[in-house]
């Protein structure tokens, strides 16, 4: 069945449909949402919702009472506003935070990183300024972070290689207004798999560490990297690079190997 118009109030009233998302809605998600104690998966992306992401108040409920809840899929649609502190709880259960493709502005709350069961948050594609906060890049089951294409800074935490060490990583940080910085020393973690932070200001020479068996992708293209590349001898041969438009100037790599660059 395709949905379309305004969501219902009367939420129950979709109960048996296998799924809200990639439908025709419009208007707001409505705050009564919040009264589905039992829901465990919220899925209404790929909409036409507007306005933001509710949250209760005194006199109507909002997302942050669905500590059950494990996904809230809410990407593709025209949300917008801040994304309120008060959404996320240290009892929840979440594991997907998906909103991305859609026109959220202001901070990332610092809140998000008290939900220690998060796994994927994807804010990707909105409005969103000010810095990445710190307790986020603390979460430790998180093996998807996308943050590109917004208006955010990062200062790089020297604490980060020590708390993504046991993880299994994919960070995509491109677009972003970040300060110039060298490569920062997490990007030699074993746990990285993907690190996609083109246009992020980066600068100086790409440590031969970066390149290490586990990593599958590497776009680090228009930033201010420069000097020699050196891949070392550790890489997969199903390694995909994207170092465009940049200042590099020679490139090395161990005999017997066959790194080869486009």
């Amino acid at each position: 069945m395709n949905y379309h118009g305004i969501l219902s109030n009367s939420f129950h009233m979709y109960k048996n449909s296998p799924g809200l998302n990639n439908n025709r809605f419009t208007g707001p998600i409505p705050p009564s949402i919040g009264n589905l104690n039992n829901l465990s998966w919220l899925d209404l992306s790929d909409n036409q919702l507007s306005g933001p992401i509710p949250v209760s108040n005194p006199t109507a409920p909002g997302l942050d009472n669905l500590v059950t809840t494990k996904h809230f899929h809410l990407s593709n649609n025209q949300l917008s506003g801040s994304i309120r502190s008060q959404l996320f709880n240290s009892n929840m259960s979440l594991i997907h935070f998906i909103a991305n493709n859609n026109q959220l502005s202001g901070l990332i709350p610092a809140s998000i990183g008290s939900v220690q069961t998060l796994e994927v948050i994807r804010l990707d594609s909105n409005w969103l300024t000010g810095d990445v906060p710190q307790k986020l890049t603390e979460l430790k089951s998180v093996n998807e972070l996308h943050l590109s294409n917004n208006n955010l800074n990062w200062t790089y935490s020297r604490s980060l290689r020590n708390e993504l060490t046991l993880l299994r990583v994919s960070w995509d940080m491109s677009s972003n207004s970040f300060e110039y910085s060298d490569i920062p020393a997490w990007f030699t973690l074993p746990s990285l798999t993907t690190i996609l932070m083109g246009m992020t200001q980066l600068q100086g020479e790409i440590p031969s560490g970066v390149f290490q068996a586990q990593l599958e992708r590497l776009v680090l293209s228009s930033n201010r990297l420069n000097g020699t590349l050196d891949v070392g001898n550790s890489y997969s041969s199903y390694l995909i690079v994207d170092l465009s438009d940049n200042f590099i100037t020679s490139f090395t790599q161990s005999s017997g190997y066959n790194f080869s660059l486009k």
